[in-house]
């Protein structure tokens, strides 16, 4: 493994925004569930099947999953952007492209961390909506635009890092 310098580099305005985002859909998620769980059923959807069918059922006490995840990954990917000379680059670099590509690999992590809060925050939502008979079944396009939106940004920061180097 090469070595790579190590590099302070502060947060960007725009990583802070994605922060404070981040940090707003995760209380709101927990609050949504707080606020639903008096009126929760025993048992609630707990997997849903490709066509957006519920097809597994468990304890109510699931709901927290979704908001203990998005803690988790806010806090992995915010220490994970700490250290991006440790990041899994595609190619040697020289030292003074090193501040351009560790910003970039940053606004990556802060961007998936944003993306991966949001839609487990939406999965916690309809989860409780279907839970509470407000719906019959999962959205069709919630998970597959999220996915899409995962997997665009991870492309998008791999072309701009292409042109970087």
């Amino acid at each position: 493994m090469e070595k790579r310098p190590a590099l302070s580099i502060p947060k960007s305005k725009v990583e802070l925004i994605i922060d404070i985002l981040s940090i707003i859909v995760i209380v709101f998620t927990l609050l949504n569930v707080l606020i639903a769980w008096g009126n929760l059923p025993d048992r609630i959807p707990t997997h849903v099947s490709g066509s957006g069918n519920v097809d597994d059922w468990g304890s109510k006490w699931y709901i927290f999953l979704e908001p203990i995840l998005q803690v988790i990954f806010y806090i992995s990917l915010t220490i994970l952007g700490r250290f991006p000379h440790l990041f899994n680059y595609p190619f040697s670099f020289s030292e003074n492209k090193a501040d351009l590509i560790y910003r970039n690999g940053k606004m990556l992590v802060s961007c998936l961390k944003l993306e991966l809060v949001f839609l487990l925050g939406y999965l916690s939502w309809e989860t409780i909506e279907i839970a509470l008979e407000k719906k019959q079944f999962l959205g069709s396009l919630g998970i597959p635009i999220g996915v899409a939106c995962l997997i665009f940004t991870i492309i998008y920061f791999i072309v701009r890092l292409s042109r970087i180097k």
